[in-house]
């Protein structure tokens, strides 16, 4: 059983299948961030990497004077980008835009919050992980043909 995407429809399986299909991409994708974490700490270790003093030192311009952006920019900005809702976003996206006006303020001012102190929100770095198959001609039932993409909310994607 196929769908356009070519991947089996979770609606189609039983529970206990749908619940094994998502325990299985769940334990690979972990897995595979494990194994990119490990490498990654090997390479650290290894004396033939690149460390911090081995890099050479920057010698464009700095970032000296950060101007905090305003709430034309900030309005410009929102009013620009696609309405697309994600089920993070605590009220629908065509709705904010709608009343922006309204939290235009709070916006802009966590926005350059954040952006002056290099500190995002929390709830800005939370995604929502939907395995897609990299090519329609793959294999839905081997995990490895499959690609994890973001999904993340409307605001953090803005910032």
């Amino acid at each position: 059983m196929k769908c356009v995407a070519n991947c089996y429809p979770l609606c189609y399986l039983k529970a206990y299948q749908r619940k094994n299909y998502l325990i299985g991409f769940f334990r690979y994708f972990s897995d595979k961030i494990s194994t990119l974490r490990q490498e990654l700490d090997h390479d650290a270790e290894d004396p033939g990497t690149e460390t911090a003093e081995s890099v050479p030192k920057f010698s464009g311009d700095t970032f000296r004077n950060f101007k905090e952006i305003t709430e034309q920019e900030v309005k410009n900005i929102l009013r620009a980008s696609p309405s697309k809702t994600c089920s993070l976003d605590p009220i629908p996206t065509k709705l904010l835009k709608t009343c922006l006006e309204s939290i235009l303020p709070e916006i802009t001012n966590i926005f350059n919050q954040s952006l002056s102190t290099g500190v995002v929100p929390d709830s800005f770095k939370k995604a929502i992980v939907i395995p897609l198959i990299k090519k329609p001609d793959l294999d839905p039932e081997d995990l490895q043909n499959y690609r994890p993409v973001s999904n993340l909310s409307f605001m953090s994607k803005v910032l």
